[in-house]
């Protein structure tokens, strides 16, 4: 139809369901999934991003998101003011990033652009709801997103609601359809015809997914950005969805559900398009948005220099590290499980009398984020089970001879036991005290003592991080954040983590790092001669462990609206599934702003992960080209990689197999 006031007709664009296919595949891999409650875990929020560059993605955050994966302007401004940022910084982040239009070429330049208020972030690419927003008093983005978040809140229900859906069983869009039949919700409030648009839509998702974009007049090209741009107004629900997708898939399924709610965002979009559009001036705005959507959207060139300042930042703190690790001198299946536990940890001898493996887990209390206090690597529980696994495997006598066939040779007195370090109240516990033979028991009561001393003294050194009194009992009142149902901070958890350091522990015995790194102790002399398994397992696994959880801390910090779960005090949790912030909408991702946040200042500096491995650069330039996550992890700046020598120099990985 013909808009008022002589706009031209609405033309459908020609699309094959080839291109809509496609799209649609990859834009549901855009979304990260999002655990569940009870198993909440560190997840990186840019992980559907990690193929493209640092810069693009914070341009494609911006264009589906209008999120920010960059800090404000005055943090630059204060660190190049206060000296911390150097040319030298900004040189070297100049030529490790891609080049754009408009980007300044020399670190004067950027100095100059750099200090002062940035430009206000590119505007998001818009929706239906959007443009219509502008010319009528209804706020139809939020309207529409409530009204599939409680959809998504009974379909998505786990046996926890007192009145379960009817149709949940039948998936997200044959319910969706069939729920429409009935709700007139929002033809009450102006979509009239809602219902019969959306009965009359194709009972298959993909299919609708075709027709809607046809409808919409977007491109081939536009398709995934805008799909991922749709699908961003509920980064939520999207990414339960995709969970069940991840899950799904490790066992060789497809859950077809983020696909489903795809179709269900479109066919919104659509009855909106179809029902206030054709006689609304809003359709010149709609006409005029497509001309930005179906557009190629390049690298907005103020987002570009914070992305240079930001590598810059992370340069300025990774010099000072290297200065300090530099400047600082100073190891049948239960068998193969116990020989490739002992090499991960470069565990292989010689062995002490008594050898504790401690977990780490956390108590809080009304704290539905609590799992993600415990250990991510362990699925958002404790690592007790963990530690006793491999305490009681260990000292099997059986085990400990095949050991020795390999090389491993353990003592027949020593004794591994198991115990948990409780991170809220820094006290730590042991399991199977009375499996412990009476030559070591009075080993391990010395070990509970020393422990019990280092557990005052962190608690001690917590104590202004935490704000606590100081004429007061320190350890009594970190103690009481463990049972405090209003404690919106029991721990700061893994707050300020920056550095991944695997090399032996002598490198870092005895520096303070404050608390900001991940140790992992590695050998690679002894794990050369096997051709680099430890290596490899330490960077596919706890290295891109640890990048998800800096990068779910980067992305809590930068821009809490979007890639965090907001205020803790307004959650409330829909079964165990998430939090909403307040009665309705999407699920929060993320971790809550009080996580990051004191009330003052941010307690955890959003720098990207610096992972330093002491080892031979030819064999992590082997493992890199041999696995795609984390090729795109380090070449596309979501962390730096350095390589470390015999003598504690650093050198950085910069891409395509170069170090410098």
């Amino acid at each position: 139809k013909a808009a008022e006031g002589g706009q031209k007709p609405f033309r459908p664009q020609a699309l094959t369901r080839s291109d809509s296919d496609s799209a649609a595949f990859t834009a549901i891999r855009r979304i990260a999934p999002l655990w569940p409650l009870k198993n909440f875990v560190a997840v990186n929020p840019f992980l559907g991003l990690t193929s493209m560059s640092f810069a693009a993605a914070a341009q494609r955050m911006a264009d589906t998101m209008g999120a920010r994966l960059t800090q404000s302007r005055k943090v630059y401004t204060e660190a190049l003011r206060e000296g911390r940022i150097t040319d030298t910084d900004i040189a070297q982040a100049l030529a490790d990033t891609p080049s754009s239009p408009g980007l300044p070429q020399s670190p004067h330049e950027v100095r100059i652009r750099g200090v002062g208020p940035a430009a206000s972030l590119p505007p998001r690419l818009p929706s239906v709801a959007d443009i219509i927003a502008l010319y009528k008093d209804i706020d139809w983005p939020r309207l529409i997103v409530e009204h599939i978040g409680a959809f998504c809140a009974r379909q998505f229900d786990d046996g926890e609601a007192a009145w379960a859906s009817p149709v949940r069983s039948l998936g997200v869009w044959t319910a969706f359809q069939a729920e429409a039949r009935h709700d007139r919700s929002l033809e009450l409030i102006g979509l009239s015809g809602m219902r019969d648009m959306i009965a009359a839509m194709p009972a298959s998702a993909l299919e609708t997914i075709h027709v809607c974009a046809q409808r919409l007049g977007l491109s081939a090209d536009a398709l995934e950005c805008y799909f991922h741009r749709l699908l961003a107004d509920l980064p939520g629900w999207a990414g339960h969805a995709r969970y069940r997708l991840w899950q799904d898939e490790l066992d060789g399924r497809n859950d077809t559900a983020l696909l489903e709610l795809l179709a269900v965002r479109l066919a919104c979009e659509t009855a909106l398009l179809q029902t206030l559009l054709p006689t609304s001036p809003a359709m010149a705005g709609w006409v005029k948005a497509l001309k930005r959507i179906n557009a190629p959207q390049p690298i907005d060139t103020e987002l570009a220099i914070d992305c240079v300042l930001q590598r810059a930042l992370e340069y300025a703190w990774q010099r000072d590290l290297a200065q300090r690790l530099e400047d600082h001198r100073a190891p049948v299946r239960l068998t193969d499980a116990a020989e490739t536990m002992l090499r991960a940890m470069s565990l292989t001898g010689p062995f002490a009398p008594l050898v504790v493996f401690i977990g780490h887990g956390s108590s809080t209390v009304n704290n539905p984020h609590g799992s993600g206090l415990d250990c991510g690597a362990c699925g958002g529980h404790d690592g007790a089970p963990n530690a006793r696994a491999a305490a009681q495997i260990l000292n099997q006598p059986e085990v400990r001879a095949g050991l020795a066939t390999r090389g491993i040779r353990i003592p027949e007195d020593s004794w591994f036991a198991a115990g948990l370090h409780d991170t809220t109240t820094d006290e730590v516990r042991f399991f199977d005290e009375a499996m412990v033979p009476a030559a070591r028991r009075a080993d391990l009561g010395r070990l509970r003592r020393m422990l019990a001393i280092a557990g005052e003294q962190t608690r001690m050194e917590r104590a202004g991080a935490l704000a606590l009194d100081p004429d007061g009992n320190i350890n009594d009142q970190i103690k009481d954040r463990a049972t405090d149902w209003s404690q919106v901070r029991p721990e700061w958890g893994l707050a300020n983590c920056a550095a991944f350091i695997a090399a032996p522990r002598s490198r870092t015995q005895g520096l303070d790092l404050q608390g900001r790194s991940f140790l992992h102790n590695y050998a690679w002399e002894a794990d050369a001669a096997r051709g680099y398994p430890v290596l490899r397992l330490i960077m596919t696994a706890p290295m891109v462990v640890a990048s998800w959880i800096s990068l779910q801390y980067y992305g809590s910090s930068v821009d809490n609206a979007h890639f965090g779960a907001g205020n803790k005090l307004l959650h409330n949790a829909v079964g165990s599934l998430g939090v909403l912030e307040g009665q309705g909408g999407d699920l929060r991702p993320g971790l809550p702003f009080q996580s990051v946040h004191d009330g003052q200042r941010l307690r955890h500096e959003p720098l990207r992960l610096s992972v330093i491995i002491e080892a031979p650069t030819d064999a992590i330039d082997t493992i890199i080209a041999h696995h795609d996550d984390v090729r795109d992890l380090v070449n596309n700046q979501w962390l730096h990689l350095f390589a470390m020598d015999d003598h504690g120099r650093l050198q950085r990985w910069t891409g395509l197999g170069r170090w410098d």
